[in-house]
């Protein structure tokens, strides 16, 4: 539970950290909601893209955001169907 923690703490450091290098505005309240019993796996940020690899109910899905405005932009489902 704190490893999760730590990796939701480190996507918004991350997210603080390149909103102020980039000179846009940040977005002023966000957050991203997981499903119910999921594990943060790991995470990555690209030019303007972060990238959340989730673990919930034996399946592990990528879930991609805008990283300035925290707008759901995409899923990867990874395993069997």
């Amino acid at each position: 539970m704190a490893l999760t923690g730590l990796a939701i703490a480190g996507v918004f450091i991350l997210i603080g950290y390149r909103v102020s290098q980039s000179g846009k505005p940040p977005a002023e309240t966000a957050a991203i909601t997981l499903p119910a019993g999921a594990r943060v796996v790991s995470t990555a940020v690209s030019a303007d893209r972060i990238a959340v690899t989730v673990e919930a109910g034996g399946r592990t899905d990528v879930l991609l955001y805008d990283l300035y405005t925290l707008q759901p932009r995409g899923k990867l489902s990874l395993g069997a169907p």
